[in-house]
């Protein structure tokens, strides 16, 4: 069971809290997706009966390239809505190329012009290409094929394959086969002679320590540009993935207003578990800060803004948005 908070559009737990971890699409073994709704009390609401829903995934955070879609009409007393999701087609199997690949989901009533429901990040788990059993395809693509003798097919190069095909869109009729472009595999040559040892070096200059980006969700988007925001709304960011032993999380923020800067107060929490607040300054330029994490964070990390705290100064009359950048960055410690 997925559940659905209609005030903030986001997926949330059955007490409407934030989940520990993003809706996964795996429709290859579970294609039946169920939502609960919450209204602002956490008390479940159910869907109209004869209203048509849809629930679709997409490319873009904003739909710029549509992944699925899936509609169900509820009957008299249902409580829930159901949607039987096949991931199966040709703009999923050709863009999804990534095991957990973040991709935006939404939940429309009265089709895709009503109001929205869910408007939220989910990962997306990869469909394999069958050239036997073709999805379906309203946006042609361009396919390739290999083959070893010509005679079966598959959509990935493997060892020994000597030739391809493409074809424009899978339902669309393949091209006449041709080579591909590499001979065979030569032997492997001999062991040359080992050259002579050559001068160490001068020691080069101590290093910072090398960071990963992270995702977080929810998205938002400012002048065309994807960014998170922490406000009176907007209170949470939260990394999308499990992380380990992490010491630090570095971000750039700014004021979403040129004329209004102070201080954010932020609760970093793992698991949960809040840990101490920090006071971060924010001007109206995008400046990195970070929070430590002592001792080393492992499991889902969430930032809460407390603008109730009367250290959070970034106001005019009411909170004003901190903006994040979404290249956020954490340090692991060895």
């Amino acid at each position: 069971m997925n559940y659905l908070h209609l005030d903030t559009r986001r997926l949330c737990t059955a007490d409407g809290t934030a989940p520990l971890a993003p809706l996964r699409i795996d429709c290859e073994h579970q294609s039946l997706l169920e939502f609960q709704m919450l209204d602002s009390e956490g008390r479940a609401v159910p869907p109209e009966a004869g209203k048509l829903y849809t629930f679709s995934g997409a490319l873009g955070y904003y739909g710029n390239q549509t992944l699925f879609a899936a509609t169900c009409t509820p009957e008299p007393g249902a409580e829930t809505l159901v949607f039987n999701v096949d991931t199966y087609t040709e703009e999923y199997v050709r863009y999804v190329q990534s095991e957990n690949m973040k991709i935006r989901v939404q939940i429309h009533r009265d089709g895709d012009g009503g109001d929205v429901l869910l408007f939220d990040t989910a990962l997306a788990v990869p469909r394999l290409y069958d050239p036997q059993n073709p999805p379906e395809s309203v946006t042609p693509a361009l396919f390739f094929e290999f083959s070893a003798d010509g005679s079966a097919w598959h959509g990935e190069l493997q060892p020994g394959d000597t030739l391809e095909r493409v074809r424009w869109g899978v339902s669309g009729m393949p091209s006449d086969p041709f080579a591909i472009p590499y001979g065979p595999q030569g032997q492997e040559g001999k062991q040359g002679e080992p050259g002579a040892d050559g001068k160490q070096g001068p020691a080069g200059p101590q290093g910072n320590p090398g960071g990963v980006y992270a995702y977080a969700v929810p998205l938002v988007e400012l002048d065309g540009v994807p960014c998170h925001y922490l406000d009176g709304t907007y209170n949470e960011m939260r990394l999308a993935d499990f992380v380990r032993n992490v010491s630090t999380l570095k971000f750039y923020i700014r004021s979403a207003s040129s004329s209004v800067t102070g201080n954010v107060v932020l609760i970093p929490s793992v698991n949960g578990v809040p840990r101490d607040a920090v006071v971060i300054p924010v001007t109206a330029t995008d400046e990195m800060q970070m929070i430590t994490f002592d001792p080393p964070a492992t499991g889902m990390i969430t930032i809460t803004r407390d603008t109730g705290d009367e250290r959070d100064t970034l106001k005019d009359t009411d909170p004003v948005t901190a903006v994040i950048g979404t290249d956020l960055q954490i340090e692991v410690s060895k």
